[in-house]
């Protein structure tokens, strides 16, 4: 049995580790433990147990494991750890890139694993870093679709290990890792 874990809420041993979602679906606030008595699909849950052992543990990140801050608060942090103490794998199962992605494993206890990242497009096992499979395409086409309907649009490649190729610089926040800018012929 697999729990994956994507949203506000995090299945850790009988307790959903709830986030409260805020006002138009971001979330923002503090972890906080509730218990259950109901059945949401993950597992079956009486009285707050589940009656299940997970042979593995999969995560997404943004809204389970950080908040729009890309901080792993300490509640989180914990729980990741009890399940990894309890000898089952955890791993993160993530739209991010893996550059990413990483920010966010350097805050959780150590674990090696295989990660998906890119949405699936990226499979990498850490540590040691080891791209394991990885699915790619040209994107000049696609590029050129999308300029061809919003004409001056910033366009990027994930660079897998490293970062970002781009047409232009993004703000700050938006991407992680080494960020290139470079011309679309030479994406």
């Amino acid at each position: 049995r697999v729990v994956c874990v994507a949203g506000s809420e995090l299945l850790i041993h009988g307790s959903i580790f709830a986030h409260p979602p805020a006002q138009g679906g971001s979330v923002t606030g503090r972890w906080r433990w509730r218990e259950t008595g109901r059945n949401d699909g993950v597992g079956r849950h009486y009285g707050g147990a589940m009656t299940f052992r997970p042979h593995l543990v999969a995560l997404d990140v943004d809204g389970t494991l950080v908040d729009e801050s890309n901080i792993v608060s300490r509640p989180v942090y914990d729980a990741v750890a009890r399940v990894l103490d309890a000898g089952i794998p955890v791993i993160l199962s993530t739209g991010r890139s893996w550059a990413s992605a990483l920010t966010v494993i350097e805050q959780l206890p150590p674990m090696a694993a295989e990660h998906v990242c890119s949405n699936g497009a990226v499979t990498v096992r850490f540590p040691p870093f080891e791209v394991v499979d990885l699915l790619t395409f040209d994107p000049r086409p696609v590029a050129e679709l999308i300029l061809a309907e919003v004409p001056g649009a910033r366009l990027g490649v994930e660079i897998v290990g490293s970062g970002y190729q781009v047409t232009e610089p993004f703000p700050d926040v938006e991407l992680h890792g080494d960020i290139e800018v470079v011309s679309l012929e030479e994406m």
